[in-house]
């Protein structure tokens, strides 16, 4: 489907064509000419007597469904349910011929998930809307008998829920006229974050946190909260939920009990990741003290009364209210030793699922969502085309084609408004028991995904597990909380069937939105031989604290290349933090992100290769922050990333200079042990006032003193080049005061976090007055042996403690290195021939990356191709 008119219109004005100007537009050399517009397979006019019909308004199942209508007061006419039109194809001999099923206009309600099979006899089976209308699958019930009442002064409507099958109905999605309405959170102010995908700014506003207090553990289900986070008094707490997020993850589990007075909640099962409880935000939901706002509801299981708050607008007689009574809508399933093949769902919209609750065993992963279920699920398949759907308002994941599925095609359709992920393709192979059950040969094309993760917010919006030669390409993947298309698995080097698959002319922005870290627009696992990343435009990738990625190498990633995609206004351009090898990183543009711009880290290769990856003939571009060769304890004399034609540059300092970056000077302050700033202890150095391979002190404007033993942390603020240095050495100090460890700003909690090592960061250092003369803390520092560090944005440094005496301190010092980061890089010759120059982009105000003709970037060494992201998203 096109891009809507407003995105074209953005696209226009923002020149989104890269390397074009004055050179021609049009593909570059070297580069693959877009691939022919997906197209499914024909579909032929109706044919009455041959093809059944459904009319869920005006239909009787005890017709033929030969005719659209009915004819006369004979019995040839629609038939009401999909149920009733899947029987009469299975009793009917096709001879092998193609079945088609026309769904009239309106809603078609499911009381069950409904098994899309045709029998042995039929060679193509297709559920299309019928020509000129939009048919609605929906697995929702409406509910009626409500009554105006008031809630706690606040204007309601009121109902019971009837039962079904004898058994009490529970569901945990409402719907107002087919949107979905919320249940009750706090804070309250995370239902702007969760229902609108507003940005998350403001963490300690947005979400609670959890205690510093609460114990560390694995697997813990017992976690200590703040003092009025939880109300021991709150009414039906079984029902409550705790949704609590830290880095990659997002759990959601319902509360069990509550100690009030040891301030203890306990959670029903065990999170399935095994970090521990700190560090983490959460949120409650479906609290009914916390009930008080229009278009919010809940559902009373001990009563069966459903409550709702209407908003302004909303008149009980003019809206119909509704809640799904399945999980999933339609399956399309065979077996290990029978697939299925030839299903087609045409121009369908499919509408509203509930969610359950996932409990992880010990050897599942919960990363992406991979355990959510589909509205749509597809499993031993062969032959499947899902094109023109439009799957919405569902609980978990919109579209999941798992184990033992090939040539199945998912183009042209649109997945919004999800509780899990978009769309989910994934083999399973590390499950032992379907090892050989391998998915691949498969298309997700021209697809828009939006708004997803609801519910669970971790789900990606394209997620491709254990797959082979799968073309994931011209998809629009947008407003995403976490990463936008995940590819692989496995973290690690192991040999499997994955591989030779493709992601290409995808658009992707405004992904994470700061709830989630660890995250990428397009993101790689595992061993992959021969598959590419090619010509993606990807924008705007915000994760709350690391990586923030355009495209990112995780665990394992090998054997991949990632040529011709323009990456800007992400924490990252490219991320390889991890075991990698034999990556390839070339001609593309890493430009104006906030946190480095290609970063390689540790530096197992398993034999794969020499080189963890080749960066090559890339434009790196940023302004003030770290422009290149990030990276864990970077070490620049074991690195085995190789460096050779790319153009470098930074718009604000001169990549030569070991100097300052900011004017004025570099920041250095002491912090308390509860991380509050010490007043009046906080100095700029000038580092260009002093030689390299020394320190810089600056004065402060007063003496400030340090209670005597106490713990402190001398940090730095320097947010530039990355020119910090770490030394995993201890650090000789004077009597007055001892070093703990290097400390560091955690970006995840605004923690100061100490290691073991009294070594240092930065280093830095101070002066203090020792019986009237100003005397050096560190006296000496061994920094032959430091490391570069270039992945923090600053607040790097040592923690102390004072000793018997108060310490009167007068200045506060930096380390000048001798050499930066492009100076080491050099030295370790692993740079050959990159060029430090401005690449002359036409105008990075509006995001317009084009390349000017006189630009550094066309000539050699560099000799930049052009790079096509005009076919970028659905054709």
């Amino acid at each position: 489907m096109p891009i809507d008119s407003r995105l074209l219109s953005t696209l226009t004005r923002r020149h989104l064509l890269t390397g074009m100007a004055a050179v021609g537009l049009g593909v570059g050399a070297g580069v693959a000419a877009p691939p022919a517009t997906a197209t499914a397979s024909p579909l032929r006019r109706p044919e009455f007597g041959r093809d059944i019909f459904v009319d869920p308004v005006r239909g009787d199942d005890s017709w033929s469904g030969t005719h659209p209508q009915r004819r006369g007061r004979s019995h040839n006419g629609p038939v009401a349910t999909l149920a009733e039109a899947l029987r009469l194809v299975r009793t009917r001999d096709h001879a092998g011929a193609d079945a088609l099923v026309w769904l009239r206009g309106g809603e078609h309600r499911l009381e069950a998930t409904l098994d899309v099979d045709a029998g042995a006899a039929v060679g193509t089976l297709t559920l299309a809307s019928y020509p000129g209308e939009r048919a609605t699958i929906t697995g929702s019930r409406v509910l009626s008998g409500w009554e105006e009442v008031q809630h706690e002064g606040r204007r309601a409507w009121r109902t019971q829920v009837p039962e079904v099958d004898g058994e009490p109905w529970y569901f945990r999605q409402l719907y107002v006229d087919g949107a979905r309405r919320r249940r009750p959170r706090l804070p309250k102010a995370v239902n702007a974050v969760v229902e609108d995908h507003e940005a998350v700014s403001d963490l300690d506003t947005q979400f609670y946190h959890f205690d510093p207090a609460t114990e560390a553990g694995t697997g813990a289900r017992t976690f200590v909260y703040r003092e009025g986070d939880i109300d021991p008094a709150w009414s039906r707490q079984q029902d409550i939920d705790v949704v609590c997020m830290r880095e990659w993850f997002d759990e959601r589990a319902p509360l069990e009990s509550v100690d009030g007075a040891a301030r203890e909640a306990t959670v029903e099962f065990r999170p399935y990741h095994t970090k521990t409880w700190q560090g983490r935000i959460y949120y409650l939901e479906n609290v009914f003290e916390a009930l008080t706002e229009p278009g919010e509801w809940y559902l009373d299981r001990g009563t069966g009364t459903v409550t709702y708050l209407p908003h302004e607008h909303e008149e009980l007689a003019e809206v119909e209210i509704s809640a799904p009574s399945v999980r999933q809508l339609l399956r399309i399933a065979g077996a290990p030793d029978a697939q299925i093949s030839g299903v087609r769902l045409r121009d369908l919209e499919l509408r509203h699922t509930d969610w359950d609750y996932w409990r992880m065993t010990s050897w599942m992963s919960g990363q992406s969502g991979c355990h959510t279920v589909g509205a749509v699920d597809v499993i031993h398949a062969r032959d499947i085309e899902i094109t023109g759907c439009t799957v919405s308002t569902v609980g978990e994941f919109g579209i999941t084609i798992g184990e033992d599925c090939q040539d199945v095609t998912v183009a042209g359709n649109r997945v919004t408004e999800t509780g899990s992920g978009g769309i989910k393709i994934a083999s399973w192979l590390s499950r032992p028991e379907i090892d050989e059950l391998a998915t691949g040969g498969n298309r997700i094309v021209d697809n828009e995904i939006d708004h997803t993760g609801k519910v669970f917010h971790l789900g990606a919006g394209i997620l491709a597990m254990d797959v082979f030669d799968t073309e994931i390409a011209h998809n629009h993947v947008h407003d995403t909380f976490y990463t936008a298309v995940s590819v692989g698995w496995r973290w690690s080097f192991t040999e499997s069937g994955i591989g030779g698959n493709l992601v290409q002319y995808n658009y992707i922005h405004d992904i994470a939105k700061g709830m989630l870290s660890d995250l990428a627009g397009i993101y790689t696992l595992g061993r992959q031989p021969g598959s590419m990343v090619r010509n993606n435009l990807i924008h705007d990738v915000r994760a709350k604290s690391y990586p923030s990625s355009g495209i990112y190498a995780d665990e394992g990633s090998s054997l991949i290349t990632y040529e011709h995609n323009l990456v800007h206004g992400c924490g990252t351009g490219f991320c390889a933090p991890n075991q990698s090898a034999g990556n390839t990183v070339r001609n593309n543009i890493f430009a104006d992100y906030y946190q480095f711009g290609v970063g390689g880290g540790l530096n197992e290769t398993a034999g794969l290769s020499d080189v963890t990856i080749d960066v090559s003939r890339n434009i790196v571009a940023s302004a003030g922050v770290p422009v290149f060769f990030g990276g864990r304890g970077f070490d620049p004399d074991a690195t085995k990333v190789r460096s050779e034609n790319n153009l470098i540059w930074d718009y604000t300092t001169d990549l030569e200079d070991t100097g300052v970056a900011t004017p004025g000077g570099d920041a250095v302050s002491i912090i308390d042990a509860e991380g509050v700033p010490v007043p009046g202890a906080r100095a700029w150095v000038t580092l260009t006032d002093v030689e390299p391979d020394a320190y810089a002190f600056s004065s402060l404007e007063q003496p400030v003193t340090l209670a005597a033993e106490s713990v402190y942390h001398l940090v730095m603020h320097v947010t530039s080049l990355g020119n910090y240095w770490h030394n995993p050495s201890p650090v000789t100090t004077t009597d007055a005061a001892t070093v703990l460890g290097d400390v560091y700003r955690s970006n995840a909690d605004g923690s100061y976090r100490t290691g073991a090592t009294p070594g240092s960061f930065g280093p830095v250092t101070l002066r203090y007055l020792s019986n009237g003369v100003e005397t050096d803390l560190v006296t000496a520092a061994e920094t032959s042996g430091s490391l570069l560090r270039n992945d923090y944005s600053g607040q790097l440094g040592m923690t102390i403690r004072t000793g018997q005496e108060p310490m009167t301190v007068t200045a506060l010092g930096r380390w000048r290195a001798g050499k930066n980061w492009w100076g080491l890089w050099q030295d370790a010759e692993l740079d050959t021939d990159s060029v430090i120059a401005d690449p002359l982009f036409t105008d990075r105000a509006t995001a317009d990356y084009r390349l000017s003709a006189q630009s550094p970037a066309w000539s050699a060494p560099v000799s930049f191709e052009p790079i096509d992201v005009s076919g970028v998203g659905p054709r």
